[in-house]
């Protein structure tokens, strides 16, 4: 192949950078958010609000768990039902998780909004001050709609990017950040306390969930309300692969239950201080690396979908590129300014201001370890692998991290409490790279046997090929291939012409109609050919600006244009089937033809 502007798995590694973008804004966006309505509680209502607002948050944890866990695993059912091109199921699985979201994050909108003050009393706010309980009863009361529109913008905002919408979730998450800045500001001036900060959030989320619904406007688009088929065991199916996101907030509600009390004994107050400031650092810290599990979770569902294994080792080394970039980056940014964020924080106190750098350093070892964790993790959501992915979770998120910060506590004080975050993360790749060894009998697993694909999932170079196209000049090449690719399964030589000339048309197609001049991103045509049974399979995936062939087709037949697209119209007659679709802003393409009736000579 012509290696000269040619970079493997470029449209992958296309598809996952703007799924890392798009999940480092929303992440931003979300962050940033929440720290806002902290400091205007903090600076304008004082110390009893900010704990009412405290108190409050676990709505926000429970809320993030339902829209998590139907996001999530909506998420990875309909890339793989793309990648089998099977819209019309997409479709309805999507209406079906829609109405389910809407019926149950509406409920939990409407107990908030008719009885704030009994949950209040369930979140302990009841026999404590009176200005207390009004305090928290009146934010619950104001953030009534704020599940209702989290939940739907969950499920809307990875669907969205799918059908080439990436720009408008980046738009609603920049949006939701800002309005929240003006309405809580807002909501000060004009006296309206925590209801009016309450009711901030319940906007914006409303906000961004009718910002992205209104992608349903347009006309060209994948994504489409049908009657809603709910199979109970396709939605228990859906919620089992979307647990990932629900069994991290449990670990977060849970762990901090345990390490407070460890390092209060160890530190006492100042030390609990540092632990709240690294934690907050360390949240801003790991927002690239949430960016990198969505690319991870999307882009292996995907490839899982049509058993692509090349393609999942082709994401995989580019993950682990992104981890090292983004790391390095953090990581000094981490060690070049931890004297000047410990001075901000630590208001002229020593021991406290010593405690801050010390975590920074601290923090700088542990990021790279952490994304490569939470990389994990994401990898076996999106191959199926919940098992191993709620084991992970629960080592990361708990086992191993109360045990390093007990005994680390125990043997270095409280600098061994900050260091055991660290240690945790270390320690959960140590058992990683342990199972694996003892598990495939060798030292050094190889990296296939790390990706821990199902049995009878990686397709032999016999079977599978995956061939990648910068130019005409590559296409004789990679239809030579073809042609010996079929005449190697028993297809007559008539039919393997016939097979290598559909593939050759198409992508002289594209390349002369298809591929854009003068623009910064190098054009690519993905082409992975498999033998399944009696069905081979082309598909084709460029990065070209939409053409829907199938479309040109029959509009030229419409106007009895005989001539135009005439070398199209004749391969599409002699297709079993072909599919179209634009998806991950790319054009896919897919041509099966049955075997048995190949073999027959009946393609033309």
């Amino acid at each position: 192949m012509n290696e000269r502007n040619l970079t493997k798995y470029s449209i992958l590694n296309q598809i996952g950078y703007n799924a890392f973008i798009t999940g480092m804004v929303v992440e931003i966006s979300t962050m940033g958010s929440a720290m806002i309505d902290g400091i205007v509680v903090a600076k304008s209502f004082g110390a009893v609000a900010m704990a009412a607002y405290g108190i409050s948050r676990p709505i926000f944890s429970i809320t993030g768990i339902i829209a998590g866990t139907l996001g999530g695993g909506l998420h990875i059912v309909c890339s793989q039902k793309l990648s089998r091109n099977d819209i019309q199921g997409l479709n309805k699985i999507f209406s079906a998780s829609f109405c389910i979201g809407a019926l149950i994050s509406g409920l939990l909108s409407m107990i908030l909004l008719f009885f704030p003050g009994q949950m209040a009393a369930f979140m302990g706010a009841q026999g404590r001050d009176e200005v207390f309980f009004a305090n928290a009863s009146a934010y619950l009361r104001g953030i009534a709609l704020m599940p209702f529109g989290l939940c739907l913008s969950s499920i809307l905002a990875p669907l969205t990017q799918i059908d080439n919408n990436k720009r408008l979730v980046r738009i609603a998450a920049l949006v939701q950040c800002a309005a929240n800045v003006i309405l809580d500001i807002l909501a000060v001036v004009l006296g309206l306390g925590m209801f009016g900060i309450g009711l901030a959030t319940s906007i914006v989320n409303l906000l961004s969930a009718g910002i992205i619904m209104s992608h349903l406007l347009k006309k060209n688009r994948l994504l489409h309300f049908v009657m809603p088929v709910i199979d109970p065991r396709e939605i228990i199916d859906l919620l089992y692969l979307g647990s990932a996101k629900a069994v991290r907030r449990i670990g977060n509600l849970l762990r901090p239950l345990i390490v407070n009390r460890i390092i209060l004994a160890c530190g006492g107050v100042i030390a609990m201080s540092a632990l709240s400031v690294r934690n907050d650092l360390f949240d801003v810290a790991i927002i690239p690396g949430s960016g990198l599990s969505e690319a991870i979770v999307m882009i292996t569902s995907y490839c899982y979908g049509e058993k692509n294994d090349d393609g999942i080792y082709g994401i995989g080394k580019y993950i682990h590129h992104m981890i090292f970039k983004t790391s390095l980056f953090i990581s000094g940014a981490l060690l070049l300014f931890a004297y000047p964020i410990a001075l901000f924080y630590s208001s002229g106190d020593p021991e406290l201001r010593k405690l801050i750098v010390f975590s920074c350093f601290v923090m700088a070892v542990q990021v790279p370890l952490n994304n490569l964790v939470n990389c994990r993790i994401y990898y076996l959501q999106g191959i199926h692998q919940i098992k191993k992915m709620q084991i992970v979770i629960i080592l990361s998120m708990l086992v191993c991290v109360v045990f390093c910060v007990y005994v680390m506590g125990n043997i270095f004080g409280v600098y061994g409490v900050l260091s055991g975050f660290a240690v945790s993360d270390l320690l959960v790749l140590v058992i990683i790279y342990v199972y694996h060894a003892v598990k495939s009998r060798k030292p050094l697993p190889s990296p296939m046997q790390m990706l821990e694909l199902p049995e009878g999932f990686v397709q032999s170079a016999r079977d599978a090929l995956s061939l990648y196209i910068s130019d005409r000049y590559d296409v004789s090449t990679v239809s030579g291939i073809i042609h010996n690719f079929c005449l190697k399964h028993g297809i007559n030589r008539r039919n393997s012409y016939l097979v290598a000339l559909s593939f050759e048309e198409l992508s002289m197609n594209t390349i002369i109609h298809g591929f854009p001049m003068n623009v910064s991103d190098s054009p690519y045509i993905d082409t992975r050919i498999t033998m399944d049974g009696n069905k081979l399979t082309i598909r084709m995936q460029d990065n070209c600006p939409k053409f829907d062939f199938l479309e040109a087709i029959k509009q030229d037949m419409e106007n009895k244009d005989a001539s135009y697209h005439i070398g199209l119209r004749i391969l599409r007659q002699s297709m079993n089937l072909t599919l179209y679709s634009r998806s991950y802003d790319t054009n896919v393409i897919v041509i099966e033809y049955d075997i048995g009736e190949v073999q027959e000579g009946n393609i033309l």
